[in-house]
């Protein structure tokens, strides 16, 4: 881009976020009750509103303009978005917020394929059921480890700060009335999609029904799928049920369905049945596998043009929904969660780090801002998977094979930030009602958490019901869930950003652990 371009471009953004700016405080200074108020005086707030919407839209246009990297983009896009929400609220930001889910919808769509492709490449290449043995048992054991340890750190620094005793009755109140329905609804919302999933499998079954015997079989039989339904969420927590579930009935249900753990289970399947067949014939199939997995890389890039702009919209949204007031009623709680999660990062993932690869925290922080900047975003470690794939097969020299394993796999069972949110919020919650719990009490939160966090894969709306089962598990009322539903949302980017990490900082432990097994 020339110079002129530049100075065309600036004269453009110049002139429009003036118009925006002027457009804003007229809506201020005539229509003061749509919009969020700067200040009492309507005349200062329409002043204000231009002179912020202004400066927002216009060094907005100059750092996009003077930035040419996705993460230095994707972190301006972020901030404008936090400004935007609240300068504009709710009522504006519903027009931009189709970008943000069109961006998450695209990456979606690229990550089933991606995972697939890659993770096929990877078994063939590795060729030794031993190997992949090694590879996965080392994963697991990880996963497990960090996320118990989390869980410990959660538990321990909510005893430590006693969050729940700084939250008043009348405060208490408020938010069980202002968001008991919220949680009821959320609840039922689950337990409505499994029993569609339910119905689904049990349509699928009884083939070739016309309209009206399908009408006279889920007539017959809605009572045992609805019996059935809460079988399977009571079951869907149990390690038994998990490793039933990692098996689909059908090869296009793990598609439909985007349970992550049963395309990596077919994956592994294809891919050790793919090195087992004469030469010529897998070179067919190696060479279509090899093209989809190219073209998935492709539309990486091309989505991530997308970021900064998907990013703003998701930060906006977000913003203009939560507001200040929860934040500042509940701020000791979160301090407590953020606290937690900082401390699990750098003890376990500092540690592990520095034994492992003598790679110090601060190094890999800044290695992988940009995975940092899109998990926190879009609060999917699942549709984080392309760039997390890519960043450390660049940054930390991963091979493709152990990256297409442990990422996948990763997103769907490392839950190290969430196990510790269940732990601290069950800690907060119990305080709240005066609840004492013993250290047997501790305990079971930790184990419950630990074994719910793993085995809640593809489950609608597990955030919820992992936090029920946990309370359950102590008897904590689970209506206390409304005291804390309200900054669910802003934690949920925080622990995200958490399990994500766990996820690359694994990639690069398994990655060193073979390259030392091979040394030797």
């Amino acid at each position: 881009m020339n110079i002129l371009s530049k100075k065309k471009i600036l004269s453009i953004s110049f002139f429009v976020a003036l118009f925006m700016g002027i457009v804003y405080g007229l809506l201020l200074f005539f229509y003061p009750q749509t919009l969020p108020r700067l200040v009492e005086s309507t005349v200062w707030n329409a002043v204000l509103g231009i002179g912020s919407t202004f400066l927002l839209f216009f060094i907005s246009s100059i750092l996009f303009i003077i930035y040419k990297e996705v993460y230095s983009r994707v972190f301006v896009g972020l901030v404008a978005g936090v400004l935007f929400g609240l300068l504009f609220g709710s009522t504006y930001t519903m027009y931009v917020a189709p970008v943000g889910d069109i961006f998450l919808r695209l990456i979606q769509l690229l990550v089933i394929p991606l995972v697939f492709a890659s993770l096929c490449l990877g078994i063939v290449n590795l060729g030794d059921v031993k190997k992949i043995g090694r590879i996965g048992g080392k994963t697991i054991v990880y996963y497990m480890g960090t996320t118990l340890l989390a869980i410990t750190i959660g538990v321990v620094v909510a005893n430590v700060i006693k969050p729940g005793t700084y939250m008043s009755k009348e405060t208490k109140e408020e938010y069980v009335l202002k968001y008991q329905q919220e949680v009821e609804t959320k609840t039922t919302q689950t337990q409505e999609s499994q029993l569609a999933m339910t119905i689904g499998t049990a349509l699928i079954e009884e083939q070739n029904l016309s309209e009206e015997e399908k009408k006279v079989f889920l007539e017959k039989y809605s009572k045992r799928i609805e019996e059935e339904c809460q079988v399977s969420m009571e079951d869907s927590f149990s390690i038994s049920q998990t490793l039933v579930n990692i098996v689909p009935k059908n090869p296009f249900q793990p598609l439909v369905n985007d349970d992550m753990l049963q395309v990596i289970f077919l994956s592994i399947m294809f891919g050790l049945l793919l090195a087992h067949i004469q030469q010529d014939k897998r070179e067919i199939l190696e060479k279509g596998i090899e093209g989809l997995n190219d073209t998935m890389m492709i539309f990486v890039t091309w989505v991530m043009k997308l970021a900064p702009w998907g990013v703003f919209a998701l930060m906006a949204k977000i913003v203009s929904q939560v507001g200040f007031s929860i934040l500042q009623s509940l701020f000791v709680y979160m301090l407590v969660v953020l606290s937690g999660l900082v401390l699990h990062m750098v003890i376990v993932y500092g540690s592990v780090l520095w034994l492992v690869a003598r790679i110090s925290i601060i190094t890999f922080l800044k290695k992988i801002k940009s995975v940092i900047l899109i998990s926190f975003s879009t609060s999917s470690s699942c549709a984080t998977i392309p760039v997390s794939m890519n960043c450390v097969e660049k940054e930390f020299n991963v091979t493709p094979t152990i990256s297409s394993f442990v990422i996948p796999l990763g997103a769907t069972i490392n839950m190290d930030g969430t196990g510790l949110y269940q732990g601290v919020a069950t800690i907060f919650i119990a305080q709240v009602y005066n609840i004492p719990l013993d250290i047997w009490g501790q305990l079971t939160i930790i184990l419950t958490a630990t074994l719910a966090s793993i085995g809640t894969a593809g489950v609608p709306g597990v955030g919820i019901i992992i936090l029920t089962m946990v309370l359950k598990s102590v008897n904590v009322p689970i209506e206390g869930i409304a005291l804390i539903i309200g900054v669910d949302r802003v934690l949920d980017m925080c622990r995200t950003v958490l399990n994500v990490m766990g996820d690359l900082c694994a990639s690069v432990v398994v990655q060193n652990s073979e390259w030392k097994r091979e040394k030797k």
